[in-house]
C-alpha cells in the first residue's frame, strides 16, 4: 500500500499543469484562472501629458465689395459763391460728417488696405431761408438746403440707384457766433442720403 502511493504521487504531480487531472485512468477536467482583463482608463485632459484639442482657426478677413477708402467734397463755383456768403457753412465739418456717417454703417475705412473705392461728393447748390425775421433767443430759425451728387469709383457693386442727394433741413443760426456748427443738422440730412443712396445699390 505504501508503494502504491508513492507510485502515483508524481503522477499527479507531472498532470497537474495540463488541463486535467488522469487518477486512476480518469481524467479530471480543470480550467486555468485566466487573469482579469483591466479596462484602460480613459485619458482626462486634466494630465499634463493628454492630448489637447486643436485650437481653432482665426476667421479670414473677406473685404467689403463696397468699402470705401477714401471721400472727397468738391464745390460748383455756383455752389462756392453762396458758400461764400454764409461764413457759419463750415466745408471740414460736412466732409467729416460724411465719413462719420459711412464709418458707423460700415462703408468707409481709410486704414483699411483692402478697401479699393473712393466716394466724390460734388456739391452745386446751397441756401437757406429764414422762417421769420425775428431772433429767438439769439437764433434766426430757417430751413437749409444742399443739393449735389456722388460717384463711385474702383469699386466692385454696382452704382447708386440715385446718385442726385436732396438734402432739406431746419437751421438755427446764432446771431453773433460765427464758429458755431449751426447748419450740423443739414450736413446729418446730406450723409444719411448719401448713405442710402449707396445702400440701394446692395439690396
Amino acid at each position: 500500500m505504501r508503494m502504491l502511493t508513492v507510485f502515483l504521487a508524481p503522477v499527479v504531480m507531472t498532470l497537474s499543469g495540463c488541463a486535467g487531472w488522469v487518477v486512476f485512468g480518469h481524467t479530471i477536467e480543470g480550467q486555468r484562472q485566466q487573469p482579469s482583463a483591466v479596462a484602460p482608463s480613459a485619458p482626462t485632459t486634466d494630465h499634463p501629458y493628454a492630448a489637447q484639442p486643436a485650437p481653432s482657426p482665426p476667421p479670414v478677413a473677406v473685404p467689403s465689395a463696397r468699402m470705401l477708402r477714401s471721400v472727397t467734397v468738391k464745390f460748383t463755383p455756383a455752389a462756392r459763391e453762396k458758400i461764400a456768403a454764409e461764413p457759419q457753412f463750415k466745408e471740414d465739418r460736412l466732409l467729416a460728417t460724411i465719413e462719420d456717417e459711412l464709418r458707423s454703417h460700415k462703408l468707409f475705412d481709410d486704414s483699411d488696405s483692402r478697401a479699393t473705392g473712393t466716394l466724390e461728393v460734388s456739391i452745386d447748390d446751397f441756401a437757406t431761408r429764414p422762417l421769420s425775421n425775428a431772433v429767438v433767443f439769439g437764433y434766426v430759425l430757417g430751413n437749409g438746403t444742399l443739393t449735389g451728387h456722388i460717384e463711385v469709383r474702383n469699386a466692385e457693386g454696382r452704382e447708386p440707384r440715385d446718385s442726385r442727394i436732396n438734402a432739406e433741413s431746419r437751421v438755427e443760426k446764432p446771431v453773433s457766433a460765427e464758429q458755431s456748427n449751426a447748419f450740423g443738422p443739414l450736413y446729418r440730412k446730406f450723409a444719411d442720403l448719401t448713405v442710402d443712396s449707396l445702400n440701394s445699390a446692395y439690396e
